[in-house]
């Protein structure tokens, strides 16, 4: 019988991230590298694209200003953003209007999400997103990229939790492994 020789571990460790490009602003709160979601059509088909008038859509600004924040790129044509390069978006976080009181966290959406999508995402129903976002109104048609929505409220019961129950466990991110009890 061979023998094969023992196993070796080698952890993973990877020192790589994403470039910025040449110039770009480093002060931004939300950074989009290309290719990027544009659209989830009904079938679940994904429309990507690397321009920057897309870009600046996605996130709810000028194209002028989205050139101003990346000065590599003024005067190329077409302006395509360069693969796998980080480009400036949004320099400051705009808080969509009338969001509830009680908000206790705020996210943008990733490009290409809709309003049903980005409530998904954020794992809330859609009707809860708009009872929390009235501005995107009933039906999300004023549903905007770039903003600022809330995602989560003060003592928000998910549905299907049974109106008489007073006791929540709170799941961790732990791992599962790790739990003497294997619970």
């Amino acid at each position: 019988m061979t023998m094969l020789p023992a196993a070796t571990y080698i952890p993973y460790s990877s020192n790589e991230t994403t470039p910025y490009a040449n110039l770009t602003r480093m002060d931004c709160i939300s950074y989009i590298t290309a290719p990027f979601l544009i659209n989830i059509t009904d079938n679940n088909n994904t429309v990507t694209s690397s321009s920057c008038s897309d870009a600046a859509a996605a996130y709810g600004v000028s194209l002028s200003d989205f050139l101003l924040w990346n000065p590599e790129l003024n005067g190329t044509n077409p302006c395509v953003l360069a693969d796998n390069t980080k480009y400036c978006a949004q320099t400051i976080a705009v808080e969509a209007q009338s969001i509830t009181e009680y908000c206790i966290q705020y996210q943008i959406p990733d490009p290409g999400y809709n309003c049903i999508s980005f409530a998904a995402q954020a794992g809330i129903d859609p009707e809860q997103f708009v009872l929390w976002n009235p501005t995107v109104g009933s039906d999300c048609s004023d549903f905007l990229p770039g903003l600022q929505y809330c995602v989560a409220v003060y003592h928000y019961r998910q549905p299907g939790i049974t109106p008489n129950c007073n006791q929540f466990v709170v799941a961790n991110d732990t791992n599962c492994k790790s739990n003497d009890f294997h619970m």
